[in-house]
């Protein structure tokens, strides 16, 4: 082993030994969950909502959790001294709490044993007790993430008691509409008819993973030269795989349909690959043909009833205008659904 080698394998293991303690002791860390306070809730409510948390944060990181025994804590005092009696390095204490005869509020403390520090406070209203366990899970993300539980809505984990009337919380459907513009790409469109305007409307039936979407559009130019323009109306229909649950969701997806589309060229221009042809006057021409096109975009507010959506299309439809085969574009646009 020469000199250089030798100083490369001496400063590595001194890394691996300075970083090992640390590795170990996140790995190691002890937890100490104490037993919920109930009060105006079944006591077996408290159990089994302790140890879904309990559950819920040891999957979430390599803690080790230590037996817990005794009364509910209800301060951070009691949390600290009971985690000292055995040993842990961080406690947690909790209640539920009936409010009146539909509702229960949990809260949940994190506390920092060595320092007696409050690393977390979580706080969710839930209406049936049927809901706890995604208040649970909720607060396991929020303590380690070091967020609120507000934070951690996603469809599937929604409250009932989050549901005013203004939001949605699961896979809905209703009416879309899309404004942008449409950029054509190679000699379709007209030739030179430049950038023009896009506008859809669409059905969108949204599931948690999912979304179908059948649509009426219209493309047109914008160029005040008459002699060269277009028009495209495709039907079609679409489908989505959506990448988060959250209000922040981005997708992917495509679809395809049947399209009009037509266009006028202006003259003296030459068209063909092959026979080429010169005109004098505008030139007209239009069909009927099939089409498809990929999307990818993002939604936003995706746990509300309104949602918004931006996106970019690649389109192409398979015909031949002015013996120029398949016409292609860029779409931009910015949808709402509601």
């Amino acid at each position: 082993m020469n000199r250089q080698a030798l100083m490369l394998w001496i400063a590595a293991s001194t890394l691996l030994i300075g970083l090992a303690p640390e590795q170990a002791e996140a790995q190691d860390q002890k937890w100490l969950v104490t037993p919920i306070a109930t009060r105006g809730v079944e006591s077996y409510v408290g159990e089994t909502f302790k140890e879904i948390l309990q559950a819920e944060i040891s999957a979430r990181n390599s803690a080790a959790f230590m037996a817990a025994t005794g009364k509910p804590c209800g301060d951070v005092p009691c949390a600290r001294d009971r985690g000292r009696a055995v040993g842990a390095e961080v406690a947690l204490f909790g209640a539920l709490s009936a409010l009146g005869s539909a509702k229960i509020v949990a809260t949940v403390t994190v506390v920092d044993v060595p320092t007696g520090s409050v690393l977390s406070t979580q706080r969710m209203n839930v209406d049936r007790v049927e809901d706890l366990d995604k208040v649970a899970t909720r607060m396991a993300t929020a303590i380690l993430g070091g967020t609120n539980t507000e934070e951690t809505a996603e469809l599937g984990n929604i409250t009932e008691e989050e549901i005013p009337p203004a939001k949605r919380r699961e896979g809905d459907r209703g009416l879309g509409l899309r404004v942008g513009g449409i950029a054509p790409i190679g000699g379709g469109y007209g030739g030179d008819a430049g950038t023009g305007i896009l506008l859809d409307v669409s059905y969108w039936f949204e599931t948690n993973d999912f979304a179908i979407e059948p649509r009426w559009g219209l493309r047109f130019s914008t160029t005040s030269d008459e002699e060269a323009s277009y028009f495209e109306m495709p039907i079609d229909v679409g489908a989505y795989y959506i990448l988060s649950r959250s209000d922040f969701a981005p997708f992917v997806g495509g679809g395809a349909g049947i399209r009009f589309i037509s266009e006028t060229r202006p003259p003296d221009v030459e068209t063909g690959a092959v026979v080429t042809e010169t005109s004098t006057e505008p030139m007209d021409d239009s069909a009927w043909g099939f089409g498809t096109f990929a999307r990818a975009g993002f939604l936003l507010f995706r746990t509300y009833a309104l949602r918004v959506s931006v996106s970019v299309d690649y389109n192409i439809t398979f015909v031949t205008l002015n013996d120029e085969p398949n016409p292609q574009s860029l779409n931009f646009g910015i949808g709402v659904m509601f």
